[in-house]
């Protein structure tokens, strides 16, 4: 079978009445009559299929391959789809004759569409090969391997297939053989109620704080993007009463920095109570006296600058403080 002869980037942008022309004179020239694209209807969609020959064309020149079923060229065209559907399709013996003629003048030699047992056989050698490259770790959602393959979302169908139970016995064996981590994915109302209970017990271990999104450690970090995600649903008003009650019974902070300026408040007063009125110094060898005097100071500028707020300015003046100068400033700007 003879090869198109004419520069594929040359076609690029071509409307398909054009690109048709070009490929008749191209193929006219064979001897063979079943190789002429003279019977060829003039339509929109074999315009069409002739604008994704091209792109084909173009690709195997730039990567010197064929484009896998999951690639995209150029920009987001699905050029790997387009041209496992002809795999299938010439498979099934329904491929149009003059469009296997023209793969074929390009070189391409349709090789077997593999059966879904192929394709799982394909996809755990695939992970058994990452997991030799990356011991410590499985594959993201979002992750390739190799180039072009979403291992990762594949992972998650196999995961999602083992919360329906519909993995086969023998695959099951195989992935927990290779020691994947197996979990049924908990639906959205049953997810609530899970992080309600880790938010309980962590709680009961840590009664002095609230979980963080900036923590280390990832179960942590997850339940505080939670706690994060409740408190911006209740300002929206997008969270139920029920929830909210539940939350609240457990002393649920809604509004983190104001629960942390009061914390700190009661640590400056506490401090005042116990050393009869004395400022905390920032000079102090003591960590803890310093924090609050950093933490007194940083309010008394806040204050002069007219951005502490009424309310909370009214909170030290009732406070007994040993300085008078202390005393005068709260009481001068109240």
């Amino acid at each position: 079978m003879r090869s198109v002869r004419f520069g594929s980037n040359a076609l690029v942008g071509m409307d398909g009445r054009t690109l048709l022309k070009r490929l008749r004179a191209s193929m006219k020239t064979h001897h063979t009559k079943r190789c002429r694209l003279d019977d060829l209807p003039n339509d929109i969609h074999v315009h069409t299929w002739l604008r994704q020959y091209v792109n084909l064309l173009v690709f195997k020149k730039r990567f010197s391959r064929w484009p896998r079923p999951t690639e995209t060229f150029p920009g987001r065209l699905q050029i790997g789809q387009w041209l496992y559907r002809a795999r299938q399709e010439d498979e099934a013996n329904c491929l149009s004759p003059w469009k296997k003629r023209l793969l074929k003048a390009c070189g391409y030699n349709f090789p077997p569409v593999r059966s879904l047992n192929g394709k799982w056989d394909y996809q755990h050698d695939a992970l058994v090969q990452y997991r030799k490259m990356h011991p410590d770790r499985w594959p993201s959602n979002s992750e390739l391997f190799p180039a072009g393959n979403r291992l990762g979302r594949w992972v998650e169908i196999q995961r999602q297939r083992y919360t329906r139970g519909t993995l086969e016995g023998d695959q099951l064996q195989k992935l927990r053989d290779i020691g994947l981590p197996l979990w049924k994915i908990v639906k959205h109302k049953d997810r609530w109620v899970l992080m309600y209970s880790r938010l309980l017990d962590f709680r009961r271990k840590n009664p002095d704080s609230w979980p963080s999104h900036h923590e280390s450690r990832r179960e942590v970090r997850d339940l505080g993007d939670w706690c994060h995600r409740m408190r911006s649903l209740n300002k929206k008003g997008r969270l139920s009463k029920d929830r909210c009650r539940l939350l609240e019974k457990v002393g649920f902070e809604w509004a983190v920095l104001d629960a942390a300026w009061n914390r700190s408040f009661q640590k400056y007063r506490g401090f005042l109570r116990s050393h009869h009125g004395a400022q905390p110094s920032a000079k102090s060898t003591n960590s803890q006296e310093r924090k609050i005097a950093v933490w007194y100071q940083f309010q008394r500028l806040k204050h002069r600058r007219g951005r502490l707020g009424a309310h909370r300015a009214e909170l030290f003046v009732g406070i007994p403080m040993k300085s008078k100068r202390a005393k005068s400033f709260w009481l001068e700007s109240s």
